[in-house]
């Protein structure tokens, strides 16, 4: 898929956070506003207090950038990709047991966690992250469009990046939550995924070793499980190489909230398809 540079979009999304600062995170670059103040659960997405914004703590595919993501309303949230805003809907349909928010053409859409009751207890175990993946393209419906009319797509995971002075230097933590992912097929419209996600973070060695599990949202069957090995930690972030089956790629994210109690981060895999995804976790 040639992906060809986006002028604007906006997400309905995310971030609790209880006070605290936001420090600076790689990723694809950020306002590097903290959030504080409260926050609510709507469907799969934890939504910031009205006026607060989150930073970029890792994203793949894109090519502008994501840059501000701000609660303009109690149903609607705008996210600048570049520099232009656009409001988007909030809860306008659902693949499966994933959210999906876009825009009234439906030619942006955002695909995010998990809006089932199975998993409420881990999307409310979020405090400080939120995740997910985006698509646009030329005709209306990004999830009917087939993969030669999708111009961009992209995972990212968003939140209140842990202070670099409050990363930990000994001992680890492991980490639950969950994934999901859009997979591109040549002539065919986008497959979602989802599935369970689970890192160990060794603060004291530098590495983090993580997995998603991933399987179709709507008809159940298997994907495959993405390994992410052996990826760095490098202040507050992390990165490195990710793999499932015939497919290989990147993957890049941090951690967020005090003391590195949540993780989050997005991958690309390449290979007879493409794969987009996006994670987050709790030490909780």
């Amino acid at each position: 898929m040639a992906a060809q540079r986006l002028g604007s979009m906006a997400i309905v999304l995310l971030l609790a956070a209880c006070g605290g600062g936001g420090g600076g995170s790689g990723g694809g670059g950020s306002s590097g506003s903290s959030v504080g103040g409260s926050a609510s659960v709507q469907g799969g997405l934890v939504l910031p207090a009205a006026g607060n914004g989150s930073s970029v703590i890792g994203q793949t595919g894109t090519l502008g950038g994501l840059r501000v993501v701000q609660q303009s309303g109690a149903e609607t949230a705008s996210v600048s990709l570049g520099s232009t805003p656009q409001t988007w809907q909030n809860g306008v349909t659902r693949v499966g047991d994933l959210g999906v928010y876009q825009t009234m053409e439906g030619t942006s859409v955002v695909v995010t966690g998990s809006s089932g009751a199975s998993s409420a207890a881990a999307i409310s175990n979020l405090s400080y992250t939120s995740y997910g993946v985006w698509l646009e393209t030329r005709a209306s419906g990004a999830l009917t469009s087939t993969s030669e009319q999708i111009t961009g797509a992209g995972g990212f995971v968003i939140g209140e990046p842990t202070r670099p002075s409050d990363m930990p230097r000994a001992g680890g933590a492991t980490y639950s939550g969950e994934a999901v992912a859009v997979e591109l097929r040549d002539g065919q419209v986008p497959r979602t995924l989802s599935g369970t996600f689970n890192a160990a973070a060794d603060f004291a060695g530098g590495t983090v070793n993580a997995r998603a599990d991933l399987r179709d949202a709507v008809n159940g069957s298997s994907f495959g499980r993405v390994t992410m090995n052996g990826l760095g930690i490098r202040g507050n972030e992390f990165s490195g190489t990710a793999s499932a089956g015939s497919h290989s790629g990147t993957v890049e994210g941090g951690f967020a909230g005090p003391g590195a109690a949540e993780i989050g981060g997005s991958f690309e895999l390449n290979g007879p398809t493409t794969v987009h995804g996006a994670f987050a976790g709790s030490s909780r």
